[in-house]
C-alpha cells in the first residue's frame, strides 16, 4: 500500500523503489533527487523566495497562509457563528485522569465533549484520534460522552496513525468513522500489566520491602518486588476477562455487528484501515476534512465554521505551569537524543498498570 501510494505520486515504478529501499541507494539529498524522490534542493530562504515568485508576491511581502483545516476548500462563514462544527483532538496514551499534554487523559477528554455537547453553538463534532490505547477505564469513560453525544448532535470520527484498543473504543460509539488507507486500528483486546521488578530491586540493586497490610490482597496492584500469586492471577484474568467481554459489547452496539463476529475479527488482531472498511469496523476511507464535510452533511449544516479544541495553552501561561519534571525530561531527552525515545517507553511501562485496552507493542515504521 505505502509502494502504491509513492509509486503513484513520484510515478516510479513499484519495483524499483523496493529495490532502491533493498539496496539502500538513496543515501543523500542528491540521491533523492537523482531518483526522483524529490524535485530540488533548496534552502528554506530559497523555497520561500520560489514560492513567492510562483504566487507573483513580492519579495518584501509575506506569504499568506491558512491553518490545515481550512486547506482544500473547508468552508468558514464566521458570520454564523451559531453553526460551528468542532474539531476536537484526541492524540496519545490514554491515562486516567487529567493526564499530560501529551496524553490523552480520560476525565479531560470527557470533560471536553461534555461542554461541546452542551454548547447549542456546536452543531456537530469531529473526534480527531490518534492513539494506541491505554486505561480501559478511562477508555470507558470517554467511550459514555461520546455515546451521550451522538443521541444529541452528529459526532463524526476520524482517525490519524492509528487509533486501536482503547483508541478505538473510544470511537465505537461515533455516528461515523472515517480511517485513512494505512491507519493502524482494531486492535480489540485488553490485557493486564502488573510488573515484576523482584530480580531488579532485590538482586541487582539490592532493594528489599517488607510488607504491613491489613488484608490479603491489599498490595496486589502496587507491590513491585513479587510475582502475583496463583489466586492474584485468577482475580486479574477475571478483570481482563470482564473488560474484553464490555469492549466486544461496546463494538457491537455500536457498529450494529454481532458480538460473535466482533470477537472473531478482536483478540487484539490489529487491521488497516482499508481491511477496517471491509469488516465494518470503518465506515469509509477518508481524512480529517472528509469527516468536517461528513458532519456538516450529518448536520444538514450549509454554512459553517471550524474551531479546534482543546484550545491551546498561551506561550506566557505555560511557562508558569511548566513542572520540575518537564524540564527535567527536557535535558535527559537532550543528552540521550534518539535513545530518549525508549526511556519513555519504559516510564509508560512503569506508569500504565492495571487493565489495559491498548496495542502491546510499539510500531515504527522504516
Amino acid at each position: 500500500m505505502f509502494l502504491d501510494d509513492l509509486a503513484a505520486s513520484r510515478k516510479i515504478q513499484k519495483d524499483s523503489l523496493f529495490r532502491y529501499a533493498d539496496e539502500f541507494v538513496i543515501r543523500n539529498a542528491d540521491d533523492a533527487l537523482k531518483y526522483k524522490f524529490i524535485d530540488g534542493k533548496l534552502y528554506k530562504d530559497e523555497l520561500i523566495a520560489e514560492i513567492k515568485k510562483r504566487l507573483n508576491i513580492d519579495n518584501k511581502k509575506d506569504i499568506p497562509v491558512v491553518s490545515v483545516l481550512n486547506y482544500g476548500g473547508t468552508p468558514t462563514n464566521n458570520k454564523d457563528k451559531s453553526n460551528e462544527i468542532a474539531v476536537l483532538y484526541a492524540y496519545g496514551d490514554i491515562v486516567d485522569g487529567e493526564g499530560s499534554i501529551e496524553e490523552i487523559g480520560g476525565d479531560k477528554l470527557s470533560r471536553e465533549l461534555r461542554k461541546l455537547r452542551e454548547d447549542e453553538d456546536v452543531k456537530a463534532i469531529v473526534l480527531r484520534v490518534n492513539s494506541p490505547g491505554g486505561s480501559a477505564l478511562a477508555s470507558d469513560i470517554i467511550w459514555r460522552e461520546v455515546d451521550l453525544t451522538k443521541k444529541v448532535k452528529p459526532i463524526i470520527v476520524s482517525m490519524g496513525d492509528y487509533a486501536a484498543s482503547g483508541g478505538y473504543y473510544i470511537s465505537a460509539a461515533a455516528d461515523s468513522i472515517f480511517a485513512e488507507k494505512s491507519t493502524l486500528t482494531g486492535s480489540i483486546g485488553v490485557f493486564g500489566l502488573i510488573p515484576n521488578a523482584k530480580e531488579l530491586l532485590n538482586n541487582k540493586l539490592g532493594i528489599k520491602f517488607e510488607e504491613v497490610k491489613t488484608g490479603k490482597y491489599a498490595t496486589m496492584l502496587n507491590s513491585w518486588d513479587k510475582p502475583l500469586t496463583e489466586e492474584e492471577k485468577a482475580i486479574m484474568q477475571q478483570y481482563v476477562n470482564e473488560t474484553y467481554q464490555t469492549f466486544i459489547k461496546r463494538v457491537s452496539d455500536g457498529r450494529k455487528i454481532p458480538t460473535s463476529k466482533v470477537d472473531s475479527i478482536g483478540q487484539g488482531r490489529v487491521w488497516t484501515g482499508e481491511q477496517a472498511v471491509a469488516l465494518g469496523l470503518v465506515d469509509k476511507i477518508g481524512n480529517i476534512k472528509d469527516a468536517i464535510r461528513a458532519a456538516a452533511a450529518k448536520g444538514k449544516l450549509d454554512s459553517y465554521y471550524v474551531k479546534e479544541y482543546p484550545q491551546s495553552e498561551s506561550p506566557f501561561a505555560s511557562i508558569f505551569t511548566t513542572s520540575k519534571d518537564k524540564i527535567r525530561m527536557w535535558m535527559i531527552g537532550e543528552d540521550l537524543g534518539e535513545y530518549y525515545k525508549y526511556l519513555k517507553e519504559l516510564q509508560k511501562l512503569t506508569k500504565h498498570t492495571g487493565i489495559q485496552a491498548r496495542i502491546p507493542y510499539t510500531v515504527e515504521i522504516y
